[in-house]
C-alpha cells in the first residue's frame, strides 16, 4: 500500500510538471526623450489583436507609449518584429516639419523596425520588455518635409 501511494504521488508530480506552460508577455515601450513633440507612423503595422494597417502615435516630449504581445503556452519573448511582421516602414515627424523615415532592411544603424535597436530588459522567464528611445540626436538627423 505504501508503494502504491508513492507511485501515485510521483505520477501526480509528473502530470503537473508536463502541464501547459505559462503565457509569455513581451512589452514594447517607445519613449520620446527628445525636446520636441513627435508623431510616429508605422505603415502596415501589425499591432496586438489587429489586422495590418497604418498606425500613428503622438508622443509629446518626455512621454511614452507601450503595448504588449501575449503568447499562450510558450516561454520566450516575441521579439523578432517589434512593430509587427508586416510593418514595412515607419516615419517620425518632429514639430510637423522635420522627419526621419525608417524602412525594413535599410542600412541605418538605428532603426525602430529592427529589434537590435531596442534595449532589452528581461523581467522574468515569462515577461520581457523592449525599449526604444527617440532622442535629440534623432531630431538633429531629421530632414525637412518636402
Amino acid at each position: 500500500m505504501k508503494k502504491l501511494i508513492i507511485v501515485i504521488f510521483f505520477i501526480n508530480i509528473l502530470m503537473l510538471s508536463c502541464g501547459t506552460k505559462e503565457e509569455t508577455r513581451t512589452e514594447f515601450i517607445i519613449k520620446n526623450n527628445s525636446s520636441h513633440n513627435a508623431e510616429l507612423t508605422v505603415y502596415d503595422a501589425q499591432m496586438p489583436n489587429q489586422n495590418p494597417k497604418d498606425v500613428t502615435f503622438k508622443l509629446d516630449n518626455n512621454s511614452e507609449i507601450s503595448y504588449y504581445y501575449v503568447i499562450e503556452g510558450e516561454n520566450g519573448p516575441f521579439n523578432d518584429y517589434p512593430l509587427g511582421a508586416t510593418a514595412d516602414s515607419a516615419c517620425v515627424i518632429f514639430n510637423d516639419n522635420l522627419q526621419i523615415i525608417y524602412r525594413n532592411n535599410d542600412l541605418n544603424p538605428r532603426n525602430i523596425l529592427d529589434i537590435s535597436s531596442w534595449d532589452e530588459v528581461i523581467e522574468s522567464d515569462t515577461y520581457f520588455k523592449y525599449i526604444y528611445i527617440i532622442t535629440n540626436d534623432d531630431y538633429n538627423n531629421a530632414v525637412e518635409i518636402e
